[in-house]
C-alpha cells in the first residue's frame, strides 16, 4: 500500500488542496518516490535485496542501507505501488529517485538463477572489462531494467493512461 501521508500533509487534506489549486490553474503536479528503497518491504523480504557481492552479509543489513532488485519480486511489488499511486493520489506524474542506480552486480538468488537461465552463464565474480562474460552481464543487467520500466509503463497506462513516469538516478 501507498505510505501513509507525512504529519506535515495531516491527513492528505493540504495534499489534494494542492493538487486542485495546481490542476485548476492548469499545472501538472509531479511526486518523488525511491523505486528501490522501501525499507518495510525489504525487511520483510530480505531476498530480495540486491546483493552486490556473493555474500550473506546484505540480507542482515538494516534495510535503510540496502536496495530491493528489479529482477526479485521486488520488481512486481514496485510497479504495484506505482500503479496504486497512479490510481489513487491524483498526481500527474512521479520520479522514481534511484531507478536505475543500482549495483553493477547483483547475486541474489534471482538474478543468479535468471542469468544462468538466460545465458548459460554464472554471474562473474569481479570487473574485467577484458572478459567476454562480464560485458555480457552489464548488456544482461541493462537489459533488465529496461524490460522492467516497460513493463512498470505498460501497466500503469491501463490505470492511469496521462499518468507521467521519470526515472533517474546519480
Amino acid at each position: 500500500a501507498v505510505a501513509t501521508p507525512s504529519p506535515t500533509y495531516g491527513n492528505g487534506t493540504l495534499l489534494q488542496q494542492i493538487l486542485g489549486y495546481a490542476h485548476s490553474h492548469g499545472a501538472k503536479v509531479l511526486g518523488t518516490m525511491p523505486a528501490c528503497k522501501d525499507a518495510s518491504c525489504l525487511t520483510a523480504h530480505t531476498d530480495w535485496r540486491q546483493r552486490p557481492t556473493d555474500s550473506t552479509i546484505w540480507l542482515t543489513k538494516p534495510a535503510d542501507q540496502v536496495t530491493g532488485c528489479l529482477v526479485s519480486p521486488y520488481g512486481n511489488y514496485l510497479i504495484g505501488e506505482v500503479k496504486e499511486l497512479a490510481q489513487t493520489v491524483g498526481l500527474d506524474g512521479v520520479s522514481l529517485q534511484g531507478y536505475s542506480n543500482t549495483q553493477a552486480f547483483c547475486y541474489c538468488t534471482y538474478c543468479k538463477a535468471k542469468y544462468l537461465a538466460d545465458t548459460g552463464y554464472s554471474i562473474p565474480g569481479s570487473v574485467n572489462y577484458d572478459d567476454a562474460n562480464f560485458r555480457r552481464y552489464l548488456l544482461w543487467h541493462d537489459t533488465q531494467i529496461i524490460n522492467h520500466f516497460t513493463s512498470l509503463r505498460a501497466q500503469v497506462r491501463v490505470v492511469n493512461p496521462n499518468f507521467g513516469l521519470f526515472a533517474w538516478s546519480n
